[in-house]
């Protein structure tokens, strides 16, 4: 189709219009997932683009592709997972799943989607608190530091995370109930 047209314009143009679209142009998420991986940055941005526009049902090709070996294409679909924003809470589960992973890149990006989700990824964030996985509490404390005062209902699971047998944890948990200024001084003395 036109979204691999070998002109760089055509492509833009293509990606544009379904931006245009937005959610009625679902059908075309799978072309502009692969288009997310163009030769040309400006296209695969457009892409980027069209694909938070169309919002929800572009999340779990979007999911997919944030967990993948392209580096260029899984930030491109960190962005358009962060500006569906609160829309994309169907994504937390996997986004927690993600924490879990050794990718610095692809923890950093799903830790940033989790933020822009905002208040509804609040309950999977305490409960990644609870993982057996150290690395994952750590990063869910690291995620509720970055979300400021929307984040003040997992103060209780943050003071419990002091507690933590992981110094990492404790020293995360810490940082983050810095945050939230002097109900937490009790604590952290």
């Amino acid at each position: 189709g036109a979204i691999r047209d070998e002109d760089k314009a055509v492509r833009l143009r293509v990606c544009g219009t379904f931006a245009a679209i937005g959610p009625n142009a679902y059908k075309a998420v799978p072309d502009l997932i692969l288009t997310l991986k163009d030769k040309d940055a400006e296209v695969a941005k457009k892409a980027g683009e069209a694909l938070a526009r169309i919002g929800t049902d572009a999340i779990p090709a979007l999911l997919d592709t944030l967990t993948g070996e392209d580096k260029d294409a899984r930030v491109l679909a960190g962005t358009a997972l962060k500006q569906i924003g609160p829309n994309a809470t169907k994504a937390i589960p996997k986004l927690i799943e993600a924490l879990r992973r050794n990718d610095a890149a692809i923890t950093e990006q799903a830790a940033e989607v989790l933020k822009s989700i905002g208040p509804p990824a609040l309950p999977a964030l305490v409960q990644a608190l609870r993982d057996m996985d150290p690395g994952v509490r750590r990063r869910a404390c690291g995620v509720l530091q970055t979300m400021g005062e929307v984040a003040k209902p997992a103060i209780p699971a943050l003071i419990a995370a002091m507690q933590d047998q992981d110094v990492g944890v404790r020293l995360q948990a810490a940082t983050a109930l810095t945050r939230f200024g002097f109900p937490t001084v009790k604590v952290l003395i």
